[in-house]
């Protein structure tokens, strides 16, 4: 942790039950190197926060920090550093905040086929407040997933043909929607293929 308008950084080691005051405007983070997990409560006063009833949170770098503002030029002089350092210290931490997933074992699996993984709110409850759901297909050369369709619209992303109304290949990082209720199916080229889908249900 790092005291507001103060350059030292104190380290403290955690044990069950401790409580820690985090002050206002104070630089903090938080790393389990345990074999168990850790349950942290945050308690304190949010009626005077940016958004009342909520704790106000202000990153440095990541995806929502301030330093994403500024070129690269910019932060490279302010820190002395040089720009190509400028540039990992804006960009390397691709989360907002570190969500740990544990492996999913796939739902399917077809020797020499398919393998299929759902994740809804059952296996990960966070999605339940979402409304999302999520599926990853992963097809071996040349294998298919049949025909079905889908009660929720569905965007994927994935290389191989699947089918809408017409035949449609998909180059790899390419997005596409399936609007609800129509039918799809996919069939992988001779690499096999790996299919992420967003569902807008958590079910």
């Amino acid at each position: 942790m790092i005291a507001t308008n103060s350059s030292k950084e104190n380290v403290f080691i955690i044990n069950k039950g401790d409580a820690i005051p985090v002050p206002l405007g104070g630089v903090s983070w938080w790393f389990n190197g345990g074999d168990l997990d850790v349950v942290i409560v945050f308690l304190g006063d949010t009626t005077k926060a940016h958004t009342p009833g909520q704790f106000t949170y202000f990153f440095v770098a990541g995806t929502l920090g301030i330093l994403l503002g500024l070129s690269t030029e910019f932060v490279s002089r302010v820190y002395n550093i040089n720009e190509e350092e400028a540039h990992l210290l804006m960009n390397s931490q691709t989360g907002v905040l570190i969500v740990k997933l544990e492996e999913v074992v796939p739902d399917v699996a077809v020797k020499n086929g398919e393998s299929l993984s759902l994740i809804t709110s059952e296996n990960f409850p966070v999605l339940g407040q979402v409304g999302l759901g999520a599926r990853v297909a992963k097809l071996e050369a040349n294998a298919m997933l049949a025909p079905k369709y889908t009660a929720d619209s569905l965007v994927s992303n994935g290389l191989g043909r699947q089918w809408q109304w017409k035949d449609t290949k998909v180059q790899a990082g390419k997005l596409f929607v399936v609007p609800k209720f129509f039918t799809v199916s996919v069939i992988a080229e001779g690499e096999g293929m790996r299919v992420f889908s967003i569902q807008t249900s958590p079910k």
